[in-house]
């Protein structure tokens, strides 16, 4: 679901984790705020989610998304560590979470 470059405001509703089947999912550049929801975990088909350049803030939640190739959370004000469970997902081939709050390592 391509939705990026639009004026979307307001936040990712948990619902968003009903959609089993998605594959693609890109919400950049838009004015989207609020956490990241949970259910994003949910999305065990996705291989590319692009959420950047948005004010989503908060913590990241842990991804368990095992077919998981590309994940953009940049410009964001995201904030705290990066999670264990993002530096198990084997199939991730990159990875951008620059201009955020986040500290600590690397998994």
């Amino acid at each position: 679901m391509g939705l990026e470059t639009n004026q979307l405001s307001g936040t990712l509703h948990e619902s968003i984790g009903k959609l089993s089947q998605l594959t693609y999912l890109d919400l950049s550049y838009n004015m989207l705020n609020g956490t990241i929801p949970l259910s994003i975990g949910s999305l065990s088909q996705l291989t590319n989610l692009d959420i950047s350049s948005n004010n989503f803030h908060g913590p990241l939640p842990e991804f368990n998304l095992s077919k998981l190739k590309n994940l953009d959370l940049s410009g964001n004000r995201l904030s705290g560590t990066v999670p264990v469970s993002i530096g198990k997902l084997s199939q991730l081939g990159s990875l951008y979470l620059f201009s955020n709050k986040l500290s600590g390592t690397i998994p």
